[in-house]
């Protein structure tokens, strides 16, 4: 088993959200670069890292804060939040990240992750679902589908 810790960024600090309303921010530390650092010095073999920022809308943020995660520590980083083109996939790829989540665009436009898939490998994309009360939750949890969390047993 692979235990990834994880590192939720909103205006290039760490914080942590509950069940993503952003109202409920809590900053854990302005240096994420640094706490990428000590998770790595744990142990850790690959770090989970969501650009809030990029899930609510604002794509842009993070970018430098991101980099210099990257240029931090030699482990893989996944990202996920706001990855919502191909474009974007390329984009983060072609920075360092090690593989690239899709959410809102799995259940909004699936062919954007198959051709993800297509284009860069299975390695490096992945899909992440976020749900409440067992339905999807997109958008950075601010809007819920009616879709099922979990698929029916056959």
């Amino acid at each position: 088993m692979l235990i990834l810790p994880a590192i939720d960024l909103i205006n290039g600090n760490c914080v942590r959200l509950k069940e993503g309303a952003e109202s409920t921010r809590k900053i854990y530390s302005d240096q994420p670069h640094i706490v990428a650092k000590q998770w790595q010095d744990d142990g850790a073999r690959m770090i989970h890292v969501v650009n809030l920022d990029g899930a609510f809308g604002r794509a842009g943020q993070n970018v430098r804060v991101i980099e210099k995660i990257l240029s931090s520590v030699s482990i893989p980083i996944e990202l996920g939040g706001g990855i919502r083109t191909l474009d974007d996939a390329g984009n983060w790829l072609s920075l360092g990240v090690a593989r690239v989540i899709f959410g809102t665009v799995a259940v909004t436009q699936p062919q954007i992750v198959a051709d993800a898939i297509q284009k860069y490998g299975s390695e490096q994309v992945v899909v992440g679902i976020d749900a409440r009360r067992d339905k999807v939750a997109i958008e950075g949890w601010e809007k819920q589908t009616g879709e099922d969390v979990l698929l029916p047993e056959k």
